[in-house]
């Protein structure tokens, strides 16, 4: 079934009549379109995502009914973090329905997104279209703990951009009590605050070399990271493709005399990296999953009015472009609903068919 992704997109859309132009519009369609993506994702069918394992005790919803019978102080279970494991035995002290499980993991992966959105983005819509069209959508269906602890690394934003570095440790360090994987977002907080991006054709020379080179280059360090060295039918080629293109878009069309466009292109670098290398490593995928949804601030700002002295081309017609990139990001997410396997995006059930 596909019409819940076409009634998502229509009335995320739909919503732009209202002309969020005042604080509590913005905060309502914010608000709006991130109940829409929750609902999407939490009234899902349990036999939609691979990690779920419905149909066993191994899965993320066994281990919630496992961990709720568990004594508390509990701190090891299967390969979950401490923090997971605090999450399902605390929600379990309130309910043991899976449904209900699914729901809360969905509105606590998408709130903060929904929070940074409304605080940063310049057009909500689009934005919300960009983490739809993201490879963080369909893994938001199999990879519960993974999926939480990217949304509390976006909530890292705020501290970033105002250089609060204790408050950005401290989310990083919960979030890698949610995925240890979430370390690696560690980075952003140097890349965006410290130094110049390099040279536009540096840039892009760097990326073709090592994309050429990466098998070498990755085998090189092979005995480090082995033992996660599991390919999935992700789409990674697809979605490397997409980046690279919109990295080049973006060094062509911006300067780098705006501080924010320069920090989260930095930013966005880093998820172009891991992608050379998510092709043959599943664990450079999940690395680029905490830079790419950076684009849902750092797209907007293409073609933000204010920021117009830092636009080397110039996007007439402005809302022309809007619905181009709209399509874009609309195509790569039911592309990747349709051919991310693990995910079991497609067709979509309901929890009660």
């Amino acid at each position: 079934m596909m019409f819940p992704y076409v009634y998502l997109i229509g009335l995320i859309e739909l919503t732009r009549f209202l002309k969020p132009n005042t604080k509590f519009k913005r905060l309502f369609v914010s608000i709006f379109c991130g109940i829409l993506i929750s609902l999407i994702i939490g009234l899902r069918h349990p036999s939609m995502g691979n990690d779920l394992r419905w149909y066993d005790s191994y899965g993320y919803l066994g281990g919630f009914q496992r961990i709720g019978t568990l004594p508390w102080g509990i701190t090891s279970y299967q390969n979950y973090e401490i923090g997971y494991i605090f999450f399902n035995k605390v929600l379990s002290c309130f309910t043991r329905d899976n449904q209900i499980f699914l729901i809360v993991c969905a509105v606590c992966s998408i709130a903060p997104f929904t929070y940074v959105i409304y605080r940063y983005s310049t057009d909500i819509q689009t934005s919300y279209i960009i983490l739809f069209g993201t490879p963080v959508f369909t893994m938001m269906f199999s990879g519960l703990r993974q999926s939480l602890a990217i949304g509390i690394v976006i909530l890292s934003l705020p501290f970033i951009k105002e250089k609060k570095i204790i408050p950005f440790i401290l989310t990083i360090f919960i979030a890698t009590l949610f995925h240890d994987t979430a370390i690696i977002f560690s980075l952003a907080y140097p890349l965006y605050n410290y130094g110049k991006l390099l040279d536009k054709k540096t840039l892009i020379f760097l990326i073709t070399i090592v994309f050429a080179l990466r098998k070498p280059l990755l085998s090189s360090v092979g005995s480090l990271i082995s033992h996660k060295n599991t390919i999935d039918n992700n789409g990674s080629i697809n979605m490397f493709i997409a980046c690279f293109a919109l990295l080049v878009f973006f060094l062509l069309a911006t300067k780098d005399n705006d501080v924010e466009i320069n920090g989260l292109m930095k930013i966005y670098y880093i998820s172009c990296i891991c992608m050379v290398f998510s092709g043959i490593n599943s664990l450079a995928m999940r690395a680029a999953f905490y830079f790419i949804v950076i684009l849902i601030v750092l797209v907007p700002c293409l073609y933000d009015e204010s920021k117009s002295d830092s636009i080397i081309i110039k996007i007439e017609p402005r809302n022309g472009f809007i619905v181009i990139i709209n399509i874009v990001f609309i195509a790569l997410g039911l592309f990747f609903v349709f051919t991310t396997d693990w995910a079991h995006a497609y067709p979509y059930r309901f929890y009660w068919e």
